[in-house]
């Protein structure tokens, strides 16, 4: 974990809350549009960290940290982000983790143009992803913040054996330990080397 103190993570708190308070400022007919964006519809989203940071600059009450986060929450370890095409030594730490959260929050949400992903899909797309867009200590620690695969929940094996969440391991969410509801055999994804070659395959309702 990243042993933030109380205070800090209030503000790290605030800034997530607010992160997209800029939108107010977008049309709601290009945030709500169906289709994808045409290049100046982006471009005007690609303003509303600006419009954020911008709008709150005048509230004394939010600290300085927490204001740049929301302006730093789509800037990407590459530069390949915006407002400002920050890269990775030059972005904040909240603006770091904010980002995390929103990609993972997004790629988890129903869109027009394609289905939610499931946790793990999502989770793998950002350990993919580390080093590149977001940065890897955080997708670290957010890893250990996430159960990609909830304790209690049904899923399915690769070999078809269906089984109970009970442990999810923090080395490697997405090798949980399960209870087989066949035979009650417990199967450690994780550390019993007889099932490497298994994996889960969907989370069950």
């Amino acid at each position: 974990k990243l042993d933030y103190d109380r205070d800090k993570l209030l503000k790290l708190g605030m800034s997530g809350i607010l992160h997209d308070i800029g939108k107010n400022d977008i049309p709601l007919e290009i945030l709500d549009k169906p289709g994808k964006l045409n290049n100046e519809e982006f471009e005007l989203i690609k303003m509303h960290p600006i419009y954020g940071y911008t709008m709150l600059q005048g509230v004394i009450e939010l600290s300085s940290v927490t204001k740049i986060g929301i302006l730093h929450h789509h800037e990407r370890c590459d530069g390949s982000g915006y407002p400002n095409g920050l890269i990775s030594e030059n972005i904040s730490d909240f603006g770091k983790i904010i980002a995390i959260a929103d990609t993972y929050d997004a790629l988890t949400s129903d869109r027009s143009y394609r289905p939610a992903y499931s946790p793990w899909e999502a989770y793998e797309y950002l350990i993919g992803d580390g080093g590149i867009h977001y940065d890897s200590d955080m997708i670290n620690v957010f890893s250990k913040c996430v159960a990609v695969f909830p304790v209690g929940g049904c899923v399915e094996l690769s070999d078809g054996t269906k089984g109970i969440v009970l442990e999810n391991n923090s080395s490697n969410l997405l090798r949980p330990t399960v209870r087989n509801i066949k035979n009650n055999e417990i199967i450690d994804l994780n550390n019993d080397s007889k099932h490497y070659a298994l994996c889960v395959t969907q989370l069950l309702e």
